[in-house]
């Protein structure tokens, strides 16, 4: 069995349990073509604050957690 040293960090990553395959499809793309899937999930994200802000009104946001907020309009 090979020493820990002589394996591969992508080897090691796939023994601990990480799941590779999304690195290696994003590896595929071009950094042009990485740089607009971004853009493309920047967009959804806004998207979908504004749904939100829509549907519940403005939320407080401290330290990732969010809360509703029903008087934050008033």
């Amino acid at each position: 069995m090979e020493t820990d040293e002589k394996k591969s960090a992508i080897q090691r990553a796939i023994e601990y349990g990480i799941d590779i395959t999304l690195i290696e499809s994003n590896m595929r793309l071009t950094p042009t073509q990485r740089l607009e899937k971004l853009q493309g999930m920047m967009e959804l994200i806004e998207e979908m604050k504004k749904v939100r802000t829509r549907r519940y009104g403005n939320l407080i946001v401290s330290d990732q957690h969010s809360e509703y907020s029903p008087n934050a309009n008033k």
